[in-house]
């Protein structure tokens, strides 16, 4: 049960990291702007899955 909350959290961790890391780059670094209203926010949740996936697949291996 433990380690599902562990898990939980840090897709939850990833998901939040990813989606401001994204944001913060997009406004600094013009190439990353998919578009500031619509599809810059898509492009935020796609990047915050993908770094909640990585975290999802390395958890595993410190709960160990």
């Amino acid at each position: 049960m433990i380690r599902k909350v562990t898990r939980i959290l840090f897709i939850l961790l990833g998901f939040t990291i990813g989606i401001t890391t994204y944001l913060t780059l997009m406004k600094d670094f013009e190439i990353l702007t998919f578009g500031k209203e619509t599809y810059g926010y898509i492009a935020a949740v796609v990047a915050g899955i993908i770094i909640a996936i990585l975290g999802y697949l390395i958890e595993p291996m410190g709960c160990k």
